[in-house]
């Protein structure tokens, strides 16, 4: 999966399509849901405008926090980790 909102990517792991790797989950095999998850989160994340804090009050801060949550990660750790790899 690709994205022209952000560079971070998904790749199938295997033939059945239920094993994927996203780029700023490196160490994690997610499902395809999950990686559909996670690259939707991404792409969110890179439509926020610079200046925005990515923090709680944001009106974007209660669907990150749930998509975060398929992902089994609290919003801000999300969002820390995909910084991190940018």
């Amino acid at each position: 999966m690709t994205s022209d909102v952000t560079t971070h990517t998904a790749t199938r792991l295997d033939c059945d399509g239920d094993l994927w790797e996203v780029t700023w989950l490196p160490d994690r095999v997610l499902s395809r849901n999950e990686a559909i998850t996670a690259v939707t989160f991404a792409e969110t994340v890179a439509s926020v405008p610079a200046e925005s804090d990515l923090r709680p009050g944001l009106p974007v801060w209660p669907v990150l926090a749930a998509w975060a949550g398929e992902l089994g990660l609290t919003p801000a750790a999300a969002v820390a980790l995909l910084e991190g790899c940018q």
